[in-house]
């Protein structure tokens, strides 16, 4: 038998039989540190065959797994120790069985990820990507207020995105971007497509299993899909429509438990069903069975009280019968309907005015917030230029077009969400106070009445001389007086955020047709490559303002 201290030396045809025959023996105790400074060794050595390296690699983590090498060592092996290797199939084994510590070292192996996601090999880039996305799925599902339970699903979401394209055939990070995308539509009470949703997850396990050489469908991912599932049945169940209220009552118990029972020992898919729980499956109840409170007491006192359905049911009733869940559950409900109605509307403004609403269940108040939306005020005129904007970002056409281009992009935007625009009009005076000349965008309200006027203009730097023309000109058309006007930058600027910042200093000392009252930021608006303010001028006596925003078009 070979010394296994001179491996190194040995033919390649006996290192690999050695792997393939030899490293199936689990070692007994005496054996452990001896096969453990090999392994570790083994792996390391970069002048060693690469395939000689992802075998001993696997073989340690197997061993890892079996607890006979600990997770200090192997943290120690894929943190500390590790040195970089061109060698895809390594790198990408390591970020995979780096996760596998994630609750261990949850700061240092996240860096990890985050330095290799620019790496300049496409199967490294997307690992690290996908690990992010499984890094923030898990941030997101031990979150406790809502806001930060979305926003670390949204970012999870993307990291996916990104991940399924770098490279082909990313199946599993497919099947993660159909999960998050359905937990947020669910939570945004927008459940219509999940049916259809459900069935494309299957596919894509299917797929998953079919064409890998190893079964790589994990329990986690079949603990997801089970839970999608089922919150679909729940979805689904329509009290007012069951013909025998005993098997609809029995059923909903069954998918509650199903949900909520954890046949797979893991703690994300834990904190996923306690979160579809309390996030959208007790709203669903609140607002399904607060009219089936006396079905409910009249099955409660027909099943056995020790079965698991007594328990389920005095659960349920406790959650139609509180006022606090339903209420909240309608408000989400009223909000998400607004969002619909509304898309260019902040939806920060429509929590803010749905949360004015003291009775929830009385129609005039819900007619009162469609008003509201409705109308042409300067908020609304505001959320829509704002929305105008992400779609302009979003759209790669208009990265490189003229200013006029994006002018007529913003206004059939703001068209679309009810405004009149009318586009390069002659109106008012030009600069010299002679002749007319042309505005951006002037808008007017339904009876025809001016509105509000929007100047634009594309800028790379800081041009004080044409953006203090612009500025000027639009006070100069503005032969009026209207409340609101806007200046809006379209930037191209390499800097953006420093950009943004002489802009601001430039306006708080530009000498205005109107005196110059107060400068002031604008809330409620949180995007890093839209920024907004906004300034305050006397009129003739009137106080009227001067939105500033700049978007980033770089």
């Amino acid at each position: 038998m070979k010394d296994i201290n001179e491996f190194q030396n040995w033919p390649i045809k006996d290192k690999f039989n050695f792997f393939d025959t030899k490293s199936n023996k689990i070692p007994n105790k005496q054996e452990i540190k001896t096969t453990q400074s090999f392994l570790i060794e083994t792996i390391l050595n970069s002048k060693e065959n690469l395939n000689i390296r992802k075998k001993a690699l696997e073989h340690f983590m197997n061993l890892v797994k079996l607890q006979n090498i600990k997770k200090r060592v192997a943290l120690n092996l894929l943190l500390d120790d590790w040195t970089e290797t061109e060698d895809i199939f390594l790198e990408t084994t390591r970020l995979k069985n780096l996760f596998l510590f994630y609750e261990d070292e949850p700061e240092e192996i996240e860096e990890i990820y985050q330095n290799l996601v620019e790496h300049h090999e496409s199967e490294v880039k997307s690992e690290s990507l996908y690990h992010l996305g499984l890094v923030f799925f898990f941030k997101a599902n031990v979150k406790v207020n809502k806001e930060g339970y979305i926003e670390y699903l949204t970012r999870s979401l993307e990291y996916f995105i990104h991940s399924r394209n770098s490279i082909e055939n990313r199946i599993d990070a497919e099947f993660f971007i159909l999960i998050v995308s359905n937990l947020l539509n669910v939570l945004k009470g927008r459940e219509a497509d999940l049916e259809q949703n459900l069935r494309r997850i299957v596919q894509l396990l299917w797929k998953q299993h079919l064409f890998a050489l190893e079964d790589v469908v994990s329990p986690l991912q079949v603990g997801l899909y089970r839970k999608l599932y089922e919150f679909n049945n729940i979805k689904l169940s329509k009290p007012e429509d069951w013909l025998d209220y005993r098997e609809g009552f029995n059923d909903l118990c069954y998918y509650f438990y199903e949900i909520k029972n954890q046949e797979i020992k893991n703690e994300l898919i834990k904190n996923v069903s306690e979160n579809l729980i309390r996030r959208s499956i007790e709203p669903l109840f609140a607002l399904n069975f607060n009219a089936q409170i006396c079905k409910i007491n009249k099955r409660i006192n027909e099943v056995d009280v020790l079965s698991k359905e007594h328990n389920f049911l005095l659960y349920l009733r406790e959650v139609a019968a509180d006022s606090k869940i339903s209420e909240n559950a309608s408000k989400d409900f009223i909000v998400n309907k607004l969002e619909d109605a509304f898309p260019h509307i902040e939806k920060t403004r429509i929590e803010i005015e749905v949360k004015k609403i003291e009775e929830v269940h009385n129609p005039q108040n819900i007619m009162h917030l469609y008003e509201i939306f409705s109308d042409s005020s300067y908020e609304n005129l505001l959320d829509v230029v704002i929305s105008s904007c992400i779609n302009l970002q979003g759209n790669q056409i208009y990265r490189n077009a003229s200013e006029n281009e994006r002018n007529t992009f913003i206004g059939s935007m703001l068209e679309m969400a009810g405004f009149n625009i009318k586009d390069q009009t002659l109106w008012g005076k030009s600069r010299a106070g002679k002749t007319s000349g042309e505005i951006d965008l002037f808008v007017k309200k339904k009876n025809s009445d001016p509105f509000s006027i929007i100047e634009a203009l594309n800028l790379n730097s800081l041009n004080k001389s044409y953006l203090g023309f612009h500025i000027d000109k639009l006070f100069n058309y503005d032969t009026t007086g209207l409340k609101y006007n806007f200046i809006l930058v379209y930037s191209s600027s390499k800097n953006f955020f420093d950009f943004w910042k002489r802009y601001v200093k430039y306006v708080q000392e530009h000498t205005y047709p109107f005196k110059l009252l107060k400068y002031e930021e604008v809330e409620g608006y949180d995007y890093s490559d839209i920024r907004i303010c906004k300034t305050k001028h006397l009129r003739k006596g009137k106080e009227v303002y001067l939105y500033h925003l700049m978007v980033d078009l770089s």
